[in-house]
């Protein structure tokens, strides 16, 4: 009996629940707010690399070479980088960007 009078609870929770029936609902249910916060936020926002040089990189020294100085880039990474150092400190106007699901920086962090 308890089994019962606990499995109709459930059911009817189940049914309570609204559920999305297109794709345009769901995607409005999970929409990403654009919004800036924190230090993206302060003085008009920030831009990253848009309109400066773009570089593939696929190695820990072509990284960091790339990665440094203040002048807008978009850096891409082409696979995974394994090096066992503390961390690496971008330069400002930086976007660092992975070109697969197989980039992946291992040993080091940003």
């Amino acid at each position: 009996m308890k089994f019962t009078v606990a499995l109709a609870a459930l059911v009817g929770f189940a049914a309570a629940a609204p559920t999305p029936t297109s794709v345009t609902q769901i995607v409005k249910r999970w929409a990403v707010n654009d919004v800036a916060y924190g230090w993206a936020s302060e003085n008009g926002g920030t831009n990253g690399g848009q309109g400066g040089t773009t570089t593939t990189v696929s190695t820990y020294a072509q990284f960091t070479a790339a990665v440094a100085g203040d002048k807008k880039k978009v850096v891409f990474i082409s696979g995974p980088i394994t090096q066992s150092a503390k961390q690496v400190r971008p330069g400002s106007n930086t976007s660092i960007i992975g070109k697969n699901n197989k980039v992946k920086l291992n040993g080091f962090g940003l």
